[in-house]
C-alpha cells in the first residue's frame, strides 16, 4: 500500500515534468537565415548605437557648438542649425535626456542586437520592458519638441533620423510580443532541394 501510495503521489509530478521535457525537445531555434527581417533590427541597432556612441556622449557632455570638429560633430550641428533648433539650443533638460539615452539606451540597444543575432529567448521579457521605456523617453521628446517655443518646421528632414526608432519598435514588438520563445520554433526545418543526378 505504501509504493502504491507513493506511485499515486509522484506519477503525476513525473508526467508532468516528462511533457515539458518532450516539449522543450520539440523546439527548434530559428537560424538567422530563417528569420530575415531580424537582420533589419540588428542594422538598426547598430546604427543606434553608433549615433549614441558617436553624437549623444558628446552632446551629453558639451552640446553643440560651430567651433567642434570631432567625428560627426559638424553634420550634426548643420543638421539641428536647419531642422532641430530646439536640439541645437541644448537646454539642460534635454542634454539630460540625451545622457540618459547615450549611456543607459545603449545598453539596452546591445542586449537587442547580440540577442537578435544569436536567437537568445531569454531576452524576450527585458527586451520588451527596454522597448516600453523607450515608447515613453520618444512619446516625451517629440511631445516637448512640438509644444516647445522652437517646433521642427521641416518634417521630412526631422522625422528621417526619428523614424527608424519608430520602424525598430514595431518590428521588436511583431517578434517578442506574441511567442513566449520568439526565436524557436517547433516546426521542422525545410530542408533545401537537392538536384537528381542523370
Amino acid at each position: 500500500l505504501l509504493h502504491f501510495f507513493f506511485f499515486l503521489l509522484f506519477f503525476p509530478k513525473c508526467q508532468t515534468h516528462y511533457s515539458l521535457l518532450v516539449q522543450m525537445a520539440a523546439w527548434r531555434k530559428l537560424s538567422l537565415s530563417e528569420r530575415p527581417i531580424d537582420c533589419v533590427v540588428i542594422l538598426l541597432h547598430t546604427y543606434f548605437l553608433f549615433s549614441c556612441w558617436c553624437i549623444e556622449v558628446k552632446y551629453c557632455a558639451d552640446g553643440l557648438s560651430a567651433n567642434d570638429l570631432r567625428f560627426m560633430m559638424p553634420e550634426t550641428y548643420a543638421f539641428a542649425k536647419d531642422n532641430n533648433p530646439l536640439f541645437l539650443s541644448g537646454p539642460e533638460w534635454l542634454r539630460t535626456a540625451t545622457c540618459f539615452s547615450a549611456y543607459g539606451f545603449s545598453l539596452g540597444y546591445s542586449m537587442v542586437a547580440v540577442g537578435y543575432i544569436f536567437g537568445l529567448d531569454a531576452i524576450r521579457l527585458p527586451t520588451l520592458m527596454f522597448v516600453g521605456m523607450k515608447v515613453y523617453a520618444l512619446a516625451f521628446y517629440h511631445y516637448m519638441e512640438f509644444t516647445s517655443m522652437m517646433p521642427p518646421q521641416n518634417m521630412g528632414a526631422y522625422w528621417g533620423p526619428e523614424a527608424p526608432y519608430l520602424v525598430s519598435i514595431a518590428l521588436v514588438l511583431y517578434r517578442m510580443l506574441f511567442k513566449p520563445r520568439p526565436f524557436s520554433t517547433t516546426s521542422p526545418k525545410k530542408s533545401s532541394p537537392t538536384k537528381k543526378r542523370s
